[in-house]
């Protein structure tokens, strides 16, 4: 259901800015186009590895665009996603995988020395290493397709709280849950084509997945995928309209232009308050 909409929006704006993050004092950006190729093309290596309908994988990372690219292809398959918080301890994280009996983790670099040795899990990795490939992943197939699409009622991902007053809960959302608070946030006319959305929040809550990935991928925006500590450096080549935030703040842009004259605006800031 989600993935009908985003292959919907690729068919409008195939060559629009669709995500973007700086490091390393450069872009990297991908199209909409790209976006669903490299969903199409994980999610048939990920079916080529035995991951079908039902199995659980996990997600432990910060934000990054192959983040976004893992939890789609992922859903696109029928298959549930489990984001974990990449701040949890060795631990807290050992739990997770086991009450969720997570088939496989994407991880990245940062994250991989938390997971189990010996997990019964299959790791795949973000960055180079001695694990499956997901940049492998996101290029074997460049001519695939996206799976056939899930039934509405099948569940898409599963979610943990945070444990405060005992052990985490999984809290299952299906297909059409993810679908219906989409279709509810455009309906609301907050997001539009041309609109870059910065990403302040780790995705692996449910509000930023939804205002600055499912949202902007449904509704044609453009979405920056940098992590809280990025902020000031994923803004400086590029006019932000909208932020997702846990605070309400209203946060002031300061723009330089060629000549030295500056010019301000605010950007929306959509939250949880």
């Amino acid at each position: 259901m989600i993935l009908n909409k985003i292959r919907e929006t690729a068919g409008r704006y195939p060559d629009a800015l669709a995500l973007q993050i700086k490091a390393n004092d450069r872009y990297r950006q991908y199209t909409y186009r790209q976006v669903l190729a490299n969903i199409a093309s994980a999610a048939r290596s990920l079916s080529q590895q035995g991951i079908a309908k039902g199995d659980r994988l996990a997600l432990l990372s910060e934000n990054r665009p192959e983040w976004i690219f893992a939890y789609l292809a992922t859903v696109s398959l029928g298959a549930v996603i489990v984001p974990l918080d990449a701040q949890l301890t060795e631990k807290e994280v050992a739990l997770l995988l086991a009450s969720s009996e997570a088939r496989a983790v994407f991880a990245s670099a940062l994250t991989r020395p938390k997971l189990p040795h010996n997990g019964p899990f299959t790791v795949i990795s973000f960055d180079p290493g001695n694990d499956l490939s997901f940049s492998d992943m996101l290029t074997a197939h460049p001519d695939a397709s996206l799976p056939s699409p899930p039934s509405a009622g099948d569940v898409a991902a599963l979610l943990y709280t945070s444990g405060t007053t005992g052990d985490p809960k999984g809290v299952m959302l299906t297909q059409r849950n993810l679908a219906s608070n989409c279709e509810s946030c455009i309906k609301l006319d907050i997001v539009f084509p041309g609109d870059n959305m910065l990403c302040i929040l780790p995705l692996h809550h449910t509000y930023p997945a939804m205002a600055s990935m499912l949202l902007v991928s449904c509704g044609g925006g453009g979405g920056g995928a940098g992590s809280a500590a990025g902020v000031a450096t994923n803004t400086d080549s590029y006019t932000v309209s909208g932020l997702s935030s846990n605070t309400t703040y209203s946060w002031k842009v300061v723009e330089t232009d060629n000549t030295g004259q500056q010019s301000e605006s605010t950007v929306s800031a959509f939250t949880t308050d």
